[in-house]
């Protein structure tokens, strides 16, 4: 047991022990906040990247996108997605689409009925107790029966100690769930109307590819794709 426990430690501190690293192939890059950004254009658009975190489990980047054509542009950050291979002449080139964050708006705001109802069913039930608690005290009391009132108060107490803690948990899960719905509805790009010479911005989230070494993000926008190139590297810590 000792040395499975070992094992473990040894595992954890080697899955701690690297960082991801991204680098652009492109080398017309430039810099913004220390995130180092590439610019692409044609005669309908141009994007503007730059990588916004880079983790063991997802992939951000904060992306503009200016109309440079006389009609509207509809942005729909769903169809981006990521080519990525494992070695320079690999043919088996795989992909990842990006997050859709309207799947996610929908999935919180599912997740926020449930723990409504969640939350309605128990409060229910600990209100029902307490109430039966309290009037069997008021009976009790009547009678002259204090032993079997004071249990009932005692009773009462904890039900309303464990209507305070529902609500609580109640309020702190719909912080939680209300926060992540706010970034996905505000912080990340969504299916956007670009007008001529205007510019859209956000977030777009990409799941990790483990063993990727190079990577395309690509963004098909009306008639073209745009597509930026990295190279993908784990760095000993």
């Amino acid at each position: 047991r000792s040395f499975l426990l070992l094992v473990m430690i040894i595992f954890m501190i080697a899955c701690t022990s690297r960082r991801l690293q991204l680098s652009p192939v492109s080398e017309d890059t430039y810099w913004r906040q220390g995130r180092e950004c590439i610019g692409l254009a044609n005669d309908q658009l141009e994007i503007h990247l730059y990588p916004e975190s880079v983790s063991a489990s997802q992939l951000v980047w904060y992306v503009e996108i200016t109309n440079l054509g006389d009609q509207r542009m509809d942005v729909f950050p769903s169809r981006f997605y990521l080519r990525y291979w494992k070695d320079a002449g690999d043919t088996a080139v795989q992909r990842f689409y990006a997050r859709d964050p309207e799947s996610q708006i929908n999935r919180i705001e599912k997740e926020k009925d449930r723990e409504t109802d969640s939350h309605v069913v128990s409060s229910s039930t600990e209100l029902t107790f307490c109430c039966l608690s309290f009037f069997s005290g008021i009976v009790h009391t009547a009678k002259g029966e204090h032993e079997e009132a004071e249990a009932d108060k005692e009773h009462t107490d904890e039900a309303m100690e464990r209507l305070d803690e529902e609500q609580e948990e109640h309020e702190a899960r719909m912080y939680e769930l209300e926060t992540e719905q706010d970034y996905w509805e505000n912080d990340v790009l969504r299916r956007t109307t670009v007008m001529k010479e205007e510019t859209a911005g956000g977030l777009i989230i990409f799941p990790t590819p483990h063993d990727a070494k190079h990577l395309v993000v690509c963004f098909p926008i009306e008639n073209s794709i745009m597509q930026i190139e990295y190279t993908m590297t784990w760095i000993e810590l």
